[in-house]
């Protein structure tokens, strides 16, 4: 009789460890995230490296990573400035950020070259868009389009000053 009283409680005790097995598998399975099944998912690539030349009254080139969407990264440039922007600038070479990219719309677009320093900011909007879909490169070819020049003076001021510029930016694979 002895071992039936024994199986009669080792059966209660045994529901209860394997209760408590199965409440831990799913408490760590909660803490696993489950991989998503859509078909839009993709894994991590590196950044593309790009080919960025500018030739004319604003000259550079070199290849740059990760330039450059909509919020960043503004990866850092090395560029030398002639013609009108010799009247604000010494003729050498000026280590800062570059930004770049298309604005407006479709029937009104044209594009943006942004480039700064900690003693100037430089942008301008304009030039005529060639792309290249086959080779996947773009030219934009800007011909007397107003660039803005901001330069601080003191703490709390900065003079803006507007100059003509012409220069050709091109964008390639690298």
């Amino acid at each position: 009789m002895k071992p039936i009283g024994i199986s009669v409680l080792m059966l209660p005790m045994a529901l209860i460890f394997v209760s408590c097995d199965a409440g831990q598998l799913t408490q760590n399975a909660l803490d696993v995230e489950a991989p998503t099944l859509s078909k839009k998912a993709k894994p991590d690539k590196p950044p593309k490296a790009e080919l960025i030349t500018f030739v004319g009254d604003l000259a550079g080139e070199e290849p740059v990573v990760g330039c450059c969407p909509n919020a960043g990264p503004f990866p850092e440039y090395e560029m030398t400035f002639s013609g009108p922007l010799l009247e604000s600038f010494p003729a050498v070479t000026y280590d800062g950020q570059i930004f770049m990219n298309t604005v407006g719309t479709r029937t009104n677009q044209s594009y943006m070259v942004q480039f700064w320093t900690g003693e100037m900011f430089l942008e301008v909007r304009g030039g005529e868009i060639q792309e290249d879909k086959k080779n996947k490169s773009l030219t934009a070819t800007f011909a007397g389009d107003q660039m803005m020049i901001i330069q601080p003076i003191s703490d709390t001021e900065c003079d803006t000053t507007y100059v003509d510029v012409a220069f050709t930016l091109t964008r390639a694979p690298q």
